[in-house]
């Protein structure tokens, strides 16, 4: 077994380099699989620059991986799956059924477990346990009750949701990071990785879940390569830099050593791939956290920096930069990308701005469903019935456009209904106020809609089966023919060359299904009201982030610092560059406080990232992200 490291700072070739291997090593194929292993959300554009880099249409005999795409390629081939996988959607419907049930026994969370979002970061601390092998009874043991009263009344609060967690899921269910440990276990078991040759690239820091999972893989293959951001040379003014690398290479190379692994290093920091990059760009990555710093000898024409008086006017004024590169200088428009540290502040005045002018774009960002039509049409009826029929959620269930009411009409009645304060029982009779000739018009759209909610409203009374709630639910949207209405929006945005939005309705529509289905798998039988069903259902939604691939080609490629990982490209822009916002006030979204996490560092627990170590990725997303162009940096602020 021969482990190779891969050592260059950001843009310098590792990833050119590793084609280049996986072309010798298809030259020279003799049957071993050839596996590239690249994070979650870069497996799309990993198979794109790798079929662009061996010069051919597609890839017939190299697979392109995540961690978890090769998990179930494990069971696949080696079997092993005797219990329902819980998908995040189902675990989050869990979590929340847990709490419900164990609100009374909690302390210090017993009023916060009802707060929006709490139950989503619940849901990630647990991964974090599990993904970091963590104890929390040891945790426990380790927290003074004298100096840490608040910080042990949180972990006791935290062990007995975990353990009533793990005992729900017992013998019948697995979460995801559960599943990662059965991939550990199959992996010996696998045919497809003995004698494989693998690479790793992309990656900066893996959990202890992903290094036992390594381990496994050191075992099997014969040959794994893995490329790290960081330089080999023993004095750099920029070294703290690449410390979340350096720790990395540490934990894979202790590993190695324990096995008596033969080892390589490569060092492509003078391998010259960066011979296509201007020399400011050049000069940013040496630079950009260097101390003591160097000044760029010559006024720099590739990087300019532009101040705004609004949001609106900066994206304005870069989506003219746009129009102008691809209209004079002859750019594509994926030859060109625009980052921001905060999407949230500039995808709403972004997307309005781009489709203003005419300039194709993909939003790489998940995408909150609250919004969606589908799932407003869902939590709309069910409010109707459990707060009896309120003004807001009346009109809410009319205006996702799954009613089977025309606009005119549901306006027309909501005009109505707010000059005579109809709400509650009234809908339920026939309404005689106001001009006798309106009185015809309005009662009818009223019963059109009472045909639709009776028999819901009837159907949802009383404590049911989780199971029978999902069924009366499920037979609702068959009554009111909402699939077939999904499939006509679904054409109507398809004629409309509205791709992305397509995929929206369908992934949504789909993932209603697969929640009913999951409920009924994971709590058919338990029997709750109405209220608490719903509190399930929206959990479940509220959990759920939209993943869309790009609809096209020829894109300019929009995103957060965090998440985007594109290939290189010629322009970049970056927006935003405000003090607090680029770099951030590095924010604690945690369920503990900077304070509590340093304390459980301390004690040998490094279960979540601490302040530096937010400042330390966050610094390195930046420097990963400016150094990614190679012709021109746009910034502004």
């Amino acid at each position: 077994m021969v482990l190779r490291y891969v050592f260059a700072r950001s843009g310098k070739g590792k990833s050119y380099y590793i084609h280049q291997d996986i072309r010798k090593a298809l030259q020279q194929h003799q049957g071993e699989a050839l596996i590239l292993l690249v994070p979650e959300q870069y497996t799309l554009q990993a198979e794109r620059d790798l079929i662009a880099a061996l010069g051919s249409k597609g890839i017939m005999q190299v697979e392109v991986m995540s961690f978890s795409s090769l998990g179930r390629r494990v069971l696949q081939d080696a079997g092993g799956i005797t219990r329902v996988v819980l998908n995040e959607t189902g675990k989050v419907m869990v979590l929340k059924k847990i709490i419900d049930e164990n609100v009374r026994n909690l302390t210090l969370y017993q009023t916060a477990c009802r707060q929006e979002g709490f139950v989503e970061k619940l849901a990630e601390l647990f991964s974090q346990i599990k993904q970091e092998d963590m104890d929390l009874a040891a945790m426990l043991d380790h927290c003074d009750a004298e100096t840490q009263p608040v910080l042990q009344q949180k972990l006791q609060d935290i062990r007995l949701l975990y353990q009533a967690f793990n005992s729900y899921l017992q013998g019948r269910y697995l979460d995801p990071d559960d599943e990662v440990n059965l991939y550990i276990e199959k992996m010996p078991e696998c045919s497809f990785l003995q004698g494989a040759k693998i690479w790793i690239d992309g990656f900066t820091t893996f959990s202890s879940q992903s290094l036992r999972l390594l381990e496994q893989l050191l075992s099997l293959a014969a040959e794994i390569s893995i490329s790290f951001t960081m330089s080999t040379e023993a004095q750099q003014r920029d070294a703290d830099l690449f410390n979340l690398s350096r720790q990395s290479y540490t934990r894979v190379h202790e590993m190695a050593v324990k096995k008596g692994l033969t080892e390589q290093l490569i060092n492509l920091d003078t391998f010259g791939a960066d011979r296509f990059k201007t020399a400011e760009i050049l000069h940013v990555e040496t630079e950009l956290y260097a101390y003591p710093f160097q000044t760029f000898p010559a006024v720099p024409e590739c990087i300019r920096i532009s101040a705004a008086p609004n949001r609106y006017q900066e994206v304005q004024s870069m989506a003219c930069q746009l129009v102008e590169l691809a209209r004079e200088k002859g750019y594509r428009w994926n030859d060109m990308a625009v980052v921001c540290n905060d999407m949230d502040l500039y995808a709403g005045t972004i997307q309005r701005v781009f489709t203003e002018h005419g300039i194709p774009f993909f939003m790489d960002e998940k995408r909150n469903i609250m919004n969606n039509p589908i799932v407003r049409l869902i939590l709309a009826m069910m409010n109707i019935v459990d707060q009896n029929y309120r003004y807001r959620d009346v009109f809410d269930f009319f205006k996702t456009g799954f009613s089977g009411m025309d606009a005119n009409l549901y306006e027309q009645l909501e005009n109505y209904a707010l000059a005579y304060g109809i709400e509650g029982e009234r809908w339920k009779h026939p309404f005689i106020w106001g001009e006798e000739e309106l009185w015809e018009e309005v009662n009818t759209a009223r019963e059109a809609f009472m045909d639709i909610m009776r028999p819901f409203e009837e159907a949802m009374r009383g404590r049911q089966s989780v199971t029978e709630f999902s069924r009366q639910l499920f037979e609702q949207l068959e009554r009111m023919g909402t699939a077939q209405k999904v499939q006509i929006r679904v054409q109507e945005l398809q004629e409309q060359g509205e791709i992305e939005q397509v995929y929206v309705m369908t992934q949504v529509w789909n993932l209603l299904l697969d929640m009913l289905d999951q409920m009924v798998e994971i709590m058919g039988d338990q029997y709750m009201d109405l209220r608490a069903y719903k509190r399930i259902i929206e959990a479940g939604f509220a959990s759920y982030e939209l993943g869309i691939i790009p609809t096209g080609v020829d894109q300019v490629l929009v995103g957060s610092i965090q998440r985007s990982k594109s290939r290189s490209i010629q322009i970049l822009f970056v927006l935003g560059v405000n003090d607090g916002v680029l770099p951030s006030l590095s924010s604690n979204e945690s369920l503990m406080t900077d304070e509590e996490i340093e304390h459980l560092l301390s004690q040998g627990f490094d279960l979540l990232p601490d302040r530096q170590r937010r400042d330390q990725e966050e610094r390195f997303l930046l420097y990963n992200s400016l150094t990614r162009t190679q012709k021109h940096l746009f910034l502004s602020y």
